[in-house]
């Protein structure tokens, strides 16, 4: 009965990642990205939010990171997942459209028990220099809240 939203920055990887779930027989809802096809952006999140997870029903939703679905409650799910550190002018607005992104699912009417977050970072690549930042600026309070 798990549902995950799945956040990607760039429609290219967000395609790729599409592609590899689509091989691997997982379901996936994607959002609009064009800003013309708001009406469809609202059902597609409405029907991750309110379909129950069975066999039939996608229980993914790609989204991205810089979009994020702002406003939309998404308390339904229960993993979080981040394929890469968010690319920011700086860390502090990096930071934010993360937190942002988690907002959208630890909320008031959240229906899980837990929310877990996981974060996809290669080691010793830039990947992992951003991660740090990004955690270094949660730690020391400089990130924007």
């Amino acid at each position: 009965s798990a549902k995950a939203i799945v956040f990607v920055q760039w429609a290219s990887l967000e395609d790729r990642v599409a592609e590899a779930m689509g091989t691997h027989g997982i379901a996936c809802l994607r959002v609009p990205r064009r800003s013309n096809e708001a009406r469809n952006a609202a059902a597609v999140l409405r029907q991750f939010q309110d379909e129950a997870p069975d066999s039939s029903a996608a229980f993914v939703l790609l989204l991205s990171l810089e979009k994020a679905a702002s406003g939309a409650n998404l308390s339904s799910a229960n993993h979080v997942l981040f394929v890469h550190p968010m690319n920011a002018e700086g860390i502090s607005e990096a930071v934010s459209y993360e937190r942002q992104a988690l907002g959208r699912v630890r909320r008031v009417g959240q229906t899980r028990g837990q929310v877990h977050v996981w974060r996809f970072v290669t080691r010793h690549t830039v990947e992992e220099h951003v991660h740090r930042l990004h955690q270094g600026a949660v730690d020391d309070g400089t990130a924007a809240v």
